[in-house]
């Protein structure tokens, strides 16, 4: 037993063995069926001197020799695609490239790439114009437009450790440098080797400095596709048999050598020669130079003890002032700073000097800064700006005075500005800027017209929005025109009238006129104007408000108290004439009856008088008896009339009420109009175009239908005769009634083309007793008790609106009760 366990050991231990082996050989096996038969490797196009295009369109460059070197080592051909860098990137993150050339390796983009290790190094700067200064690190690139490239790992150092800065970002090195060139950009971020070949090519490269220190220095490194192991694999397996020297060869092949040079014996033998001869003519120059030198040193000690007292006077003058007075070289950098400018900004002098002024300054300020200092560079080498700097008191405003020295050769040595602090002024104007933004808006979006006139001329000098909207003149039209020149006053006493109180009270309130507008409607405007004086020049600033409605309101409420003044009046009056006016009517028809020469019983008691009635009958019409009983009976019914319409006022709800339709008591009291006797009296009816448009599905109205016919009927009683008494008559006299709903009203509209009424006319129309007719032709009544009627009788309102030689048009707007009715197919909605 023991035997035979050890053997089955020894089998299971050789089994082992052997199933490992195998196992290690497949793993090698995978291992080089994964390995690539060729690789495709991008960089950048634009980036000398490690990758980029020759004349030809051949990649050149150091990154492509070292890869040259790891196919020549590993076997593998490389393919090389070179192409604008943001593009080569995404050609490996979209897996169209097996790796990028080389890179730096940044947080963002181990995201999106896995690295090999290091085979180079490349130091990134920054570059600035040299009209700049006081530039050392990122630090002092506030308020600077950034130049990098995009995608570049300096694009996002910049974002992470700045992200306020600003940062345009180009396609490529080439484009980078050349925008910097042509001064789109002052400074920009690069690495160095391909900067300085870009520079070189731009004549204005010369103008570019590079800061002291530097921002980094990247180690180059190769990518691939995030989580491409294999193929990272056999890249850094390849970079692995690369040796240091050989990268470091290739590198130097790219830099250049120094030239050397054979040392000139038999020159340096000659030149010796001259020089001994130069040097003892230089000696006998010497012994009389000295001669002069020592007559002209003691007129140098006087001059310099004058200059001693000159400068300490001057010392004296400028640290001893308030003003700000500063020294500084072409690059910004302090040279020299009053006391003044050191407490300002809490810092001794010595902290200032060899320092840059412009960390100091606003960051909104810096862009007119810069162009300010550029243009020192220029004659008359003068400038002035304002900007805000960061004080021990914290932001302050600085307005600067600055001169260039300019040296013997005419180039600029250093800068000298005298500043003061401003920022009371700043404040107060900042102040004065709100305020007239506020009283601007005020102005502007008045309900009210607002107008600015010159005082002197009368003309406009500015209009608010209502202004314009309410006259409808745009406002071009306006400026530099005065109201008359303009039309605006109907009446222009009226603006003289305004003009004067103004001028001899200094003020006017509610001052009412009659405004005509651009398109010929009217209103009436209430004027309140202050004259005020502003540096000697008078100024008129008027509000102007339409009261038209106001004063629309305000006549039916007169009207109203009239004809609430009336009603009282009209009960008692009635009452006292009716009875007198009962005897008189009752006394008129006895005569006419006991006058007929037909009625049975005058027959009978002549005949006892032996009076012969056919005589008797004779008699009474020769002598006109019958017209004066008849003239009697007249003038009594016309009486009663009067009292009836004069209860009307007394008893304004005596008439019941009940739903009608308003279409229909139309129709009825055109009828009645066509057959009225007083009617065809005064104009025949039958010669009037009578035009009614009424619409359909009208809603009904809660009304007494007799009265509403009523007023009906004497607007078109009024309308008749208006157009029969014209001088001359109205030649085809037409009325047209229009019936429609309005907002919860029924409106009726009845317009004649008669001779129209004056303004006067149309206020007192509705007032008792006002008549325009011949005597005995009107009592000034019925529209009186139309009115009434409606506003008092109904709730509704009634209007008119007439001008001479335009007819006439009476509104009627009666409250509507309920929805609409359907009388026809029209009304039935849709289905």
């Amino acid at each position: 037993m023991p035997v035979n366990h050890f053997r089955a050991a020894t089998v299971r231990s050789v089994l082992f063995r052997a199933a490992l082996c195998l196992a290690l050989a497949l793993l090698l096996a995978s291992r080089a069926l994964a390995a690539p038969t060729s690789i495709i490797v991008a960089d950048d196009k634009e980036y000398p001197p490690f990758a980029f295009l020759d004349d030809t369109g051949a990649p050149r460059g150091v990154t492509v020799d070292i890869w040259n070197l790891w196919s020549r080592k590993t076997g593998i051909p490389v393919t090389f695609r070179l192409m604008e860098w943001d593009a080569a990137l995404a050609a490996v993150r979209e897996g169209r490239a097996q790796a990028v050339g080389g890179l730096f390796r940044t947080p963002e983009r181990e995201a999106a790439f896995d690295f090999t290790g290091p085979f180079a190094e490349i130091p990134t700067a920054i570059f600035f114009h040299s009209s700049l200064g006081g530039i050392r690190g990122l630090q002092d690139l506030a308020g600077f437009d950034i130049g990098v490239v995009k995608g570049d790992s300096a694009e996002e150092l910049v974002r992470a450790r700045r992200p306020s800065y600003t940062v345009t970002a180009f396609p490529s090195a080439r484009e980078l440098v050349a925008a910097a060139a042509s001064g789109s950009i002052k400074v920009f971020i690069a690495d160095t080797p391909t900067a300085g070949f870009y520079l070189a090519q731009f004549s204005e490269g010369a103008e570019f400095r590079q800061a002291s220190d530097l921002l980094r220095i990247n180690p180059l490194h190769s990518a691939v596709r995030k989580g491409d192991r294999d193929t990272l694999a056999v890249i850094q397996a390849g970079f692995d048999r690369i040796s240091r020297d050989e990268i470091k060869a290739i590198e130097e092949s790219w830099a250049g050598h120094t030239l050397a040079q054979r040392f000139p014996w038999r020159w340096v033998a000659g030149g010796s020669a001259a020089l001994a001869v130069v040097l003892g003519v230089v000696f006998l120059w010497n012994l009389a130079l000295r001669r002069r030198v020592k007559a002209q040193t003691a007129e140098l000690a006087r001059s310099l003890r004058d200059l001693s007292r000159s400068e300490a006077d001057y010392r004296l003058l400028v640290e001893n002032q308030s003003d700000l007075v500063v020294k500084v070289d072409t690059e910004g950098r302090f040279l020299y700073a009053s006391p003044s400018y050191c407490r300002t900004f809490g810092k001794t002098e010595d902290e200032l000097l060899g320092a840059a002024f412009m960390p100091l300054v606003h960051e909104e300020d810096l862009p007119a800064t810069l162009a300010a200092m550029k243009s020192l560079f220029a004659p008359p080498h003068t400038a002035y700006m304002e900007q805000r700097a960061m004080t021990v008191d914290g932001w302050r405003w600085l307005a600067w005075n600055d001169s260039a020295v300019p040296a013997p050769d005419g180039t600029i040595r250093e800068i000298v500005g005298v500043g003061r602090d401003i920022t009371a002024r700043k404040q107060a104007e900042e102040k004065l800027r709100q305020s007239e933004e506020k009283f601007g808006q005020l102005f502007r979006l008045s309900p009210d017209s607002i107008t600015l006139v010159d005082a002197a001329t009368g003309r406009f000098l500015d209009v608010n929005d209502a202004f314009i909207r309410a006259t409808g003149y745009a406002r071009e039209e306006i400026i530099g025109r005065s109201a008359l020149e303009l039309n605006l006053y109907a009446d222009p006493a009226d603006y003289k009238a305004m003009v004067e109180r103004t001028d001899r009270r200094g003020r006017i309130e509610n001052f009412e006129f009659t405004a005509l507008f651009k398109d010929g409607t009217q209103a009436v405007c209430a004027l309140s104007s202050q004259l005020v004086v502003i540096r000697d020049a008078g100024y008129r600033i008027s509000i102007i408000r339409d009261i038209t409605a106001i004063k629309h309101l305000q006549e039916m409420m007169i009207q109203t108290e009239k004809m609430l003044s009336m009603g009282g009046i009209a009960a008692g009056i009635a009452h006292e004439i009716n009875n007198p006016l009962g005897i008189i009517l009752q006394t008129a028809q006895n005569l006419a009856q006991r006058t007929r020469a037909d009625f049975r019983k005058n027959i009978e008691t002549a005949r006892s008088l032996g009076l012969d009635m056919a005589l008797f009958e004779q008699y009474v019409r020769a002598r006109g008896i019958d017209v004066f009983i008849e003239d009697i009976q007249t003038a009594a019914r016309r009486a009663a009339g009067i009292i009836r319409h004069m209860l009307d006022f007394s008893r304004p709800g005596a008439v019941s009420r009940k739903t009608c339709d308003i279409g229909s008591i139309v129709d009825q009291a055109v009828s009645l109009a066509s057959s009225d006797f007083d009617l065809q009296k005064g104009y025949d009816f039958r010669q009037v175009a009578i035009v009614k448009e009424i619409e359909d599905c009208l809603p009904p109205v809660l009304c007494a239908e007799t009265e509403i016919e009523q007023v009906i009927l004497n607007i078109l009683r009024n309308a008749a005769q208006a157009m029969a008494t014209a001088s001359p008559p109205t030649p085809k006299p037409s009325i047209r009634i229009r019936v429609g709903a309005a907002s919860g009203f029924v409106r009726i509209e009845i317009r004649d083309n008669g001779p129209g009424m004056s303004p006067e006319m149309c206020r007192r129309v509705f007032e008792p007793f006002f008549t325009t007719k011949a005597p005995g032709l009107g009592t000034g009544l019925g529209l009186s008790v139309a009115y009434f009627i409606v506003t008092r009788g109904h709730g509704g309102r009634m209007s008119v609106e007439s001008a001479p030689g335009e007819g006439a048009a009476f509104i009627v707007e009666l409250p509507a009760s309920g929805q609409p009715r359907l009388k026809e197919a029209a009304c039935a909605p849709a289905s």
